[in-house]
């Protein structure tokens, strides 16, 4: 998560997805990869999922989310999955492998 682009998601727990939109640029983080992270994404409701959705969709980030277990590898070679890892983009989510750079 803190390797990612913000915190946003995690404000989005605890506020509402507009208070993350809106507080987006004061939850900036490392930046060390192009995307932001979420885990426990099998403990997710619904709703929450749909948020996380719409969030990708409004900012243009892609989210990479994983189960329980799940997660993902990154190095000088790309990002590898590792497990039931999903990858959300422009309010979709893919579920399929291949989206490894």
């Amino acid at each position: 998560m803190q390797l990612g682009l913000t915190t946003a998601l995690f404000k989005m727990f605890t506020s509402t997805l507009t208070d993350a939109l809106n507080e987006r640029p004061n939850l900036a983080t490392l930046g060390l990869v192009d995307f932001e992270f979420l885990p426990h994404y099998n403990r997710w409701t619904d709703e929450f999922k749909l948020d996380v959705m719409k969030y990708a969709e409004t900012t243009g980030v892609t989210v990479f989310a994983c189960d329980d277990g799940d997660g993902l590898i990154v190095n000088e070679h790309g990002i590898r999955a590792v497990g039931n890892v999903k990858m959300i983009r422009g309010g979709v989510c893919f579920e399929d492998r291949f989206f490894i750079k």
